[in-house]
């Protein structure tokens, strides 16, 4: 009996110490499934916070990137030589809808729709030397405002400031201007790039162009005179075909600079 009781208690004894150890067990794999969990945890949150950070990062464009940008200023004077003749006929729709995917909202509200008649000269952003200057004075996600130059029609070199900013996710280019040095090599003058300064007259054969592309919705047209009225108008008289046997006089004011047409009858 003494034998069989001790049995026992050292079975109960085993029961307990198994199962004892089965809980420690259990508690360190509890634990370091935990532990592995935090450290999971951790690990996605850091590499959120790198992303972030790269994502960030991958918003300032690069020196090449921005010389990109700022190259869609060039479309300017590409577009408006697309649409000369819709432009002649003063239709712009088409040439300012060209311009969005390239120029803020706020650039193409403020151009003076007059000089893109007929793109005749003045100092457009064509061509830049990034050679003799490329100057980056304000970079980050949104804006950009860089300096850089370039020779005008007069061949005097230029120094433009094109400032890009981002709108609808995409950059855009919001304004530039530029400075022309002076022959005589003196003080170099600010202009703005949306007042361009045409000081060349158009000659009457290249005004006759015009008047010829602006009236040929027309069966029959002839022109009776191109005057010179002053520095800055030309005065054209010309007759287009109404009917079988009547034509009609039309009266056209022309700028001198621009080869922009306002019509007088």
């Amino acid at each position: 009996m003494k034998k069989r009781i001790i049995a026992l208690i050292i079975f109960g004894c085993v029961l307990l110490s198994a199962c004892s150890n089965e809980e420690t067990v259990k508690k360190s794999v509890e634990n370091q499934n935990q532990e592995s969990t935090e450290k999971k945890i951790e690990e996605v949150s850091t590499n959120a916070s790198k992303t972030e950070v790269i994502g960030e990062e991958t918003k300032i464009p690069s020196d090449n990137e921005v010389k990109e940008i700022i190259e869609k200023s060039y479309k300017l004077i590409e577009l408006a030589k697309i649409h000369t003749e819709e432009n002649q006929k003063h239709n712009f729709s088409p040439f300012l809808i060209s311009l969005k995917p390239y120029f803020t909202e706020s650039f193409i509200n403020k151009l003076d729709i007059s000089y893109f008649a007929i793109p005749t000269g003045g100092n457009f952003p064509i061509d830049f030397d990034y050679d003799k200057l490329f100057n980056i004075t304000e970079r980050n996600k949104n804006k950009l405002t860089v300096e850089v130059s370039q020779y005008g029609y007069d061949q005097l070199p230029l120094t433009y400031t094109i400032n890009a900013k981002m709108e609808n996710d995409d950059w855009k280019i919001d304004n530039f201007t530029y400075k022309e040095e002076s022959a005589d090599k003196g003080e170099k003058e600010s202009t703005t790039g949306l007042d361009y300064s045409i000081d060349e007259i158009l000659s009457e054969e290249y005004v006759e162009q015009i008047v010829t592309t602006y009236l040929n919705d027309y069966e029959d047209m002839f022109i009776e005179t191109i005057t010179l009225q002053d520095e800055d108008t030309y005065y054209v008289e010309a007759y287009v075909k109404m009917a079988e046997d009547h034509m009609n006089p039309i009266f056209l004011n022309i700028n001198s600079h621009t080869g922009y047409i306002t019509k007088l009858n």
